[in-house]
């Protein structure tokens, strides 16, 4: 092991290893597969490499799935110290193309979304791929992503890869086990002794029998854990409970927290974040911009922020242990359900948080509840209860007709028997007895060949409308509604945007109370009325609205303060348009070249979030809506103009300086002629 591990190990300053580590290591090093289920800081990353370097050094390349871009991008630095002398990539983005460049990679760090889209483009580098890391695999049972991972493992298992599974909570480990033909390490062993209780009523009671009275309110639980040198980690019901206890905190911690100057494009979300940490306090959560959670997350790492509230999404697997974590709540609100309970294993998720290894004698990981009986249903459901067990969902209808597609796109199934073979991998096929998968089944091929995506005359054998929808990734929902758009929608830019924000893809915000965002829109939606259920009618119309502020130029922080949203939720949104307005204007073109054309138009503006006049500019790296529109301002149009420009015109220009002004310049000149002759 020494031989294999040794400078690796030196390098992360590791003397020995944990007990699961030292279970699991000989295993990954003979090739096998494992899933490892330990608690969290209990070493399972270090498993991971072991792995990834084993498979290297014997030419196998490695693939490296976690659940979210935030922690693909933690991964990305994290492997790029532990193998320097390999070469790490990471691909997060567009799922439309296929980033050919990846094969030139020792190990590609992807989400399984991408590492799904990356397969049906037939990517080279999987030719390769002789190790498969899946992290956060209990994410299987997730509604929205669990079927994407599930059907990436079996792929990956399909081909022969040794699959490495991480998890700190797997409620039917042996099950995920045997399905991935995987050894199985599982261990209650930290390396920091966690302690649970509930706090009610002022009083703190650990279920080792030990209680405390640290004062009436959870706020003195915190104000205990800062007074001792820890840091302590909320979980709060919502976003808005998140920023307003921070702020509160932020003003009376008496802490002296790092003073960082707020963007302009942050608007008062930055502002009121910033402010909270000066004083030694801080928030997270989704509608958070990704600078934004990038500072907080590194100021509580480093420990000038004492105090985090957040979301449960912190939770999803960034590594931010706290000395204490207070759960203030076991249920939440869910669309179309109301309120509901979290689940037990997102619930040790939060309190696996607890305990900071090397910093901490020990973690506390509280549920605070408003009486007794709450606090009873705590201990007996989420301290002493049993985590749930994985279930697959890919028998959820879009799940099955978005993969059933891909696979018969790609040329993976050609026959029904093939797809029953290719499904036979799966966890859900491993779970689920066999009559139920040929019923879901049947159900899916009647779908696709109703909808024009596969013909069934002489095998199973994509459409060119097939083929395109698995192409750009999206689900057969969404192309029937754009297909169906394209026949009945007038002219216009928010009539695209529309389609866009009202296909199945697609996030879209909630339609507040107060809807005067989008009453000046409704007459110009009537067309679309018959092809949207009645209850996402609304949304559809605010998330439109939205992107068309966006498009139209109107500056970050006013969109978010106009419509009540985060820069976080702007980013997601626009990113999200993007993909499916590229997606959109394809399928659009099959029907008519003309919509195809608008639609590709106002994709690339949706890509900028610029008007039509700064789309040639937007070609320009460097050149994004801000630079754009300055340049625009002094007259600089068109490419050519840009590539004819004199060193001293543009770097005086506000928001460019020298660098920037001589690669645009530079780019522009080498680019222009061969750009023209495309466009002609």
């Amino acid at each position: 092991m020494d031989d294999v591990l040794g400078p690796m190990l030196e390098r992360m300053g590791i003397e020995s290893l944990y007990p699961p580590q030292e279970e699991a290591i000989p295993h990954v090093l003979e090739g096998r597969s494992v899933l490892v289920s330990v608690p969290t800081a209990a070493g399972k990353s270090l498993v991971a490499y072991a792995a990834l370097l084993n498979g290297l050094r014997s030419g196998r390349k490695g693939l490296y799935i976690v659940p979210l871009r935030a922690l693909a991008a933690e991964k990305y630095e994290d492997l790029k110290t532990v193998l320097p002398e390999y070469k790490v990539g990471i691909s997060t983005g567009d799922l439309s193309t296929d980033d050919r460049a990846l094969k030139d990679n020792d190990v590609v760090v992807v989400t399984s979304e991408k590492a799904d889209a990356l397969l049906r483009h037939g990517n080279d580098f999987f030719d390769e791929v002789g190790v498969c890391i899946a992290d956060e695999v209990h994410l299987i049972t997730d509604q929205r992503r669990g079927p994407t991972l599930e059907i990436v493992l079996a792929m990956m298992k399909r081909r022969g890869v040794q699959i490495v599974a991480l998890s700190a909570t797997v409620g039917n480990a042996m099950g995920i086990a045997l399905w991935l033909d995987a050894k199985l390490v599982t261990s209650d062993w930290r390396p920091v002794r966690l302690r649970e209780g509930v706090f009610t009523k002022g009083v703190l009671d650990f279920i080792d029998g030990e209680t405390r009275k640290p004062g009436p309110g959870w706020e003195d639980m915190v104000g205990e854990t800062v007074a001792e040198g820890g840091q302590v980690l909320v979980f709060t019901r919502s976003r808005k409970e998140a920023a307003k206890n921070a702020s509160s905190f932020g003003a009376t911690l008496g802490i002296s927290g790092p003073a960082i100057e707020p963007d302009e494009d942050w608007g008062e979300i930055g502002k009121s974040l910033t402010a909270a940490m000066k004083g030694g306090a801080g928030f997270h959560h989704a509608g958070l911009g990704s600078e934004m959670r990038r500072i907080v997350e590194t100021a509580f790492r480093e420990g000038s922020v004492k105090v985090l509230f957040a979301t449960p999404t912190l939770a999803a697997g960034i590594n931010l242990p706290a000395r204490r974590v207070l759960v203030l709540t076991t249920r939440r609100f869910e669309r179309g359900v109301g309120m509901t309970d979290i689940p037990v294993l997102e619930i040790r998720q939060m309190m696996g948080r607890a305990g900071r290894p090397g910093l901490d004698p020990h973690g506390e990981a509280v549920i605070v509840a408003g009486n007794d009986r709450a606090a009873r249903k705590a201990v007996d459901a989420y301290i002493l209860g049993e985590v749930e067990p994985i279930t697959s969902k890919l028998l959820d209808p879009r799940a099955m007709r978005v993969h059933i597609l891909a696979a018969i796109a790609t040329g993976e199934c050609r026959s029904e028997a093939d797809i029953e073979d290719f499904l036979s991998n799966t966890y859900y096929a491993h779970t689920t007895d066999l009559w139920t998968m040929e019923s879901a089944l049947e159900h899916t091929l009647e779908m696709l060949e109703e909808g024009e995506f596969i013909d069934i005359e002489e095998g199973i054998r994509p459409t060119d409308l097939g083929v395109i929808t698995s192409r750009v990734y999206v689900d057969p929902a969404s192309a029937v509604l754009f297909r169906q758009a394209v026949a009945v929608m007038p002219e216009g830019a928010f009539h695209h945007l529309m389609a866009i924000a009202s296909c199945p893809d697609m996030y879209r915000l909630s339609a507040r109370k107060d809807t005067d965002d989008i009453d000046r829109f409704t007459e110009e939606t009537d067309w679309l009325t018959p092809l949207v259920p009645a209850e996402d009618h609304d949304d559809a119309i605010r998330t439109a609205a939205v992107l068309m502020a966006w498009i139209e130029e109107m500056p970050e922080a006013q969109i978010t303060e106009t419509f009540g949203i985060g820069p976080g939720d702007l980013h997601n949104l626009r990113e999200t348009a993007a993909w499916l307005g590229g997606a959109y204007s394809e399928i659009a073109a099959l029907e008519d070249k003309g919509v195809g054309e608008a639609a590709r138009e106002v994709s690339r503006r949706l890509a900028s979030g610029v008007k039509r006049e700064l789309l040639p500019l937007m070609r320009v790296p460097g050149i994004g809506r801000r630079r754009g529109r300055v340049l625009y301002g002094a007259g600089y149009r068109d490419l050519q103009a840009l590539g004819e420009a004199q060193m001293a015109d543009i770097e005086g220009l506000p928001h460019m300086g020298p660098a920037t002004a001589r690669a645009a310049i530079e780019w522009s000149r080498r680019n222009w002629r061969r750009i023209h002759n495309i466009k002609q």
